[in-house]
């Protein structure tokens, strides 16, 4: 049995199937183990193992062994960095921030709206949509160009107090000819907890997810309630 045409095949469809994870990798870590021992079992006493053939596979063998340590030394440093970082994140706890996004939360002091028009228009809408996706709440918005501040007083359309927590919100801006105008809305509100999302660390507004690149200011917290 030659353990070398067996690694070549292994390398040769490894190229076309990528073998990933630790558990693959290890897994052709133990056959090669196993290949090699079962080789220096049955080999011919009279016609042993060439030595520079023998070190040629101790050599490769010793390859996949120091690759699979790589990849837990890789593990355990990125496993370090996302520590880290959550180390970090703890430190916006109880801070008021501003953010590029489309969530507000609603509280017994009502929610801070805010938002920007890229140019002038003749009609803006503001519509608050709940968790299940019904607009709870439709605002006449100032048409002006550049940013807009507002409180939503946390009532519905009928006048009755809607539920706290947090809504969607969504501008809606159109010109004299019914032209859109771009609006980018904003989140304002305390950092309340540092959450992984889809593998990502976030802030948390509320309920809303926040992540640290959107930021654009931090807020006064009387000014920000």
């Amino acid at each position: 049995m030659d353990i070398n045409s067996t690694t070549q095949t292994q390398t040769s469809t490894g190229g076309k199937s990528n073998i990933a994870g630790d558990q693959s990798l290890s897994e052709t870590f133990d056959n090669f183990l196993l290949l090699l021992t079962t080789q220096l079992q049955n080999q011919d006493p009279l016609d042993p193992m060439d030595s520079a053939k023998f070190t040629e596979q101790l050599v490769a063998f010793s390859g996949v062994e120091q690759q699979l340590k790589t990849n837990d030394k890789l593990d355990q440093l990125i496993n370090g960095q996302a520590f880290n970082e959550a180390a970090q994140l703890v430190g916006f706890l109880g801070k008021y921030v501003e953010a590029e996004g489309d969530r507000v939360n609603l509280t017994e002091g009502g929610a801070p709206i805010v938002y920007d028009l890229a140019g002038e228009a003749e009609r803006v809408e503001i519509l608050l949509t709940d968790s299940s996706g019904r607009t709870v709440r439709t605002i006449e918005g100032p048409t002006g160009a550049g940013r807009h501040e507002l409180i939503w007083d946390g009532a519905d359309d009928f006048g009755n107090p809607a539920e706290l927590g947090g809504y969607t919100i969504q501008v809606r801006a159109t010109d004299a000819e019914d032209a859109t105008v771009d609006a980018k809305t904003f989140t304002i509100g305390k950092i309340s907890g540092v959450e992984t999302i889809d593998g990502i660390l976030q802030l948390m507004v509320g309920d809303a997810p926040v992540r640290v690149e959107d930021i654009t200011a931090f807020r006064d917290p009387i000014a920000a309630s």
